[in-house]
């Protein structure tokens, strides 16, 4: 099977993760969303009273903002702190900036809360984009210039650059 690369900087290459794998990865990141709600959201907003009420002229049930808003602070903070969300972690891939350098924060928030935002509100089509560039970027890793890349092989080209300039290779 043969490995599509990325060029980050001059030297690195990293293998782009698998459109399957990614796939898969955030099918397990809603479904641990989906127990988030069920564990902790529906109990508390139902011991608030919150549960069948609902906000902005009575339309948007209350269960459906924080239900976003777990949504978008699970992605924007696993992928900021951690550069990948459990999902992710389960299949060794990870968020990384396409100049080859650390994500900041602003990027996150491009890609995790402005890039998916529009993806949702367009009905998950934008992810279709990830079939059709070699890159395999979606719409959400253009507005936040990121790459979704195979962590391991991250890892050790970041030790091998450490070691390079330390003067051991």
């Amino acid at each position: 099977m043969k490995k599509e690369t990325v060029i980050l900087q001059k030297e690195l290459l990293y293998p782009v993760a698998d459109t399957i794998v990614r796939l898969i990865a955030y099918i397990i990141d809603l479904i641990v969303l989906w127990s988030i709600r069920q564990i902790a959201v529906i109990p508390i907003l139902t011991m608030l009273g919150l549960m069948n009420k609902n906000i902005i002229f009575d339309a948007i049930p209350v269960s459906t903002v924080v239900s976003t808003i777990v949504f978008f602070t699970y992605f924007v903070l696993m992928t900021y702190f951690f550069h990948q969300t459990l999902g992710k972690m389960i299949f060794g891939i990870e968020v990384v900036s396409s100049k080859g350098y650390n994500l900041s924060f602003m990027q996150v928030i491009f890609r995790e809360l402005i890039g998916r935002y529009i993806t949702q509100a367009l009905l998950n089509l934008p992810y279709l984009m990830i079939l059709f560039n070699k890159n395999r970027m979606g719409l959400h890793d253009f507005i936040g210039d990121t790459l979704v890349v195979n962590s391991n092989d991250v890892e050790y080209t970041v030790d091998i650059e450490s070691n390079r300039k330390e003067g051991l290779i």
